[in-house]
């Protein structure tokens, strides 16, 4: 199960370009694999224990030693898949208030700033609409709307805001700012203006946002974060550890439940 999830993962990480056609290429191909993966799956033999990770990595609370289940999720702010994601992750909360940790996932380092016009997706990928659709749909079911045209923005420096962000107490609030800004108000993440916009709006300071964006002082962190999921095998998201499960795509809530429970058992309780 977990290869065949690995195979269909592949297109995202192996199907760029900078180049028009090729670039919206990779991004179909990408959303057809978080549609059609393997719901559920055990974190593979070779997944690194919590010492292994404590050695190589700033995190080694992917898999607790304790009787507790965490919950991981590697997420980029321009996925729909994830911003539907969230929603489920919010449930998950509600439901057991397990620790929740949230990693930077760049699915697209190559988008150029401004991002990529909604119509380069549909000259050059009619089966885009199709797949937008699905996305819609499952975004309907988690009580969210998705527009049918996006801005596909340069994702980089969101994610090193929103890292910031989770250093100062304010991820969650900056995580639902900046898909509403992207989702809802159709913004482009990439830009500066944008990106200050929402710091202010979840109580960031103007000032110290803008610091963290000229002098890139999270892009290390970020860094780490992006080879950290690479290193594993993740070439997709959401994906989301859950305790020893893993969980890939936009998976309805009985999906992640499901996970969560299995862990629960395994772990004796808690």
């Amino acid at each position: 199960m977990w290869r065949e999830a690995q195979m269909a993962l592949n297109f995202l990480t192996y199907n760029r370009s900078i180049e028009g056609e090729n670039l919206v290429s990779g991004l179909l191909y990408s959303a057809q694999s978080i549609m059609s993966t393997t719901e559920i799956c055990k974190v593979p033999d070779w997944y690194p224990t919590a010492r292994y990770l404590s050695k190589f990595s700033l995190i080694d609370d992917i898999i607790s030693p304790m009787k507790t289940i965490n919950v991981t999720i590697y997420s980029d702010y321009v996925c729909p898949y994830c911003y539907i994601g969230a929603a489920r992750v919010q449930q998950l909360q509600q439901e057991y208030d397990p620790t929740i940790v949230w990693k930077s996932f760049e699915l697209h380092p190559e988008a150029p700033a401004g991002g990529i016009p909604p119509s380069m997706f549909y000259q050059h990928n009619p089966n885009l609409k199709r797949i937008s659709e699905n996305a819609q749909q499952l975004a309907a079911a988690a009580n969210l709307q998705l527009p049918d045209h996006v801005i596909y923005s340069n994702s980089r420096l969101a994610l090193e805001l929103g890292e910031f962000a989770e250093q100062s107490g304010k991820g969650e609030a900056f995580r639902e700012a900046i898909f509403d800004s992207y989702f809802q108000r159709i913004q482009d993440m990439g830009a500066e203006a944008v990106l200050l916009g929402v710091a202010e709006e979840v109580g960031l300071t103007r000032d110290a946002a803008a610091e963290c964006l000229a002098e890139r002082t999270m892009k290390t962190h970020v860094d780490l974060q992006i080879q950290e999921a690479r290193g594993y095998g993740i070439t997709g998201v959401p994906t989301f550890i859950i305790g020893k499960y893993m969980v890939v795509g936009a998976q309805p809530y009985s999906v992640l439940k499901q996970a969560f429970e299995l862990g629960l058992e395994e772990e004796g309780g808690c």
